[in-house]
């Protein structure tokens, strides 16, 4: 941080780096910008909570919809698993 702007090939990594782990938060699901748990009224969740409430990472969420063990829908681009399915996935886990 002391050297940005003392040589300009630095300067460009740098900003090719924060690119590049914008554009892989956003193609993960992950949003830096929502960390906040949604209150129980809401019926659904995203990824990050549901990987906080079963506690695996968030790729793990998205592995288990990917290979159909949760059921999940895509809503502007992002996964949204109902609070029932959670329920059934973490009882299957369990029962594994």
């Amino acid at each position: 941080m002391d050297i940005r702007g003392a040589d300009p090939e630095v300067d460009a990594v740098l900003v090719a780096v924060h690119l590049a782990a914008l554009t892989w938060r956003t193609a993960t699901g992950s949003d830096p910008r929502n960390t906040e748990e949604q209150p129980a009224e809401f019926p659904d969740m995203s990824t990050r909570v549901a990987a906080d409430t079963l506690g695996i990472t968030e790729r793990g969420v998205r592995q288990a919809i990917t290979r159909g063990h949760l059921h999940a829908t895509r809503v502007d681009g992002r996964w949204r698993i109902t609070r029932e399915n959670l329920a059934h996935f973490q009882a299957a886990r369990t029962a594994a």
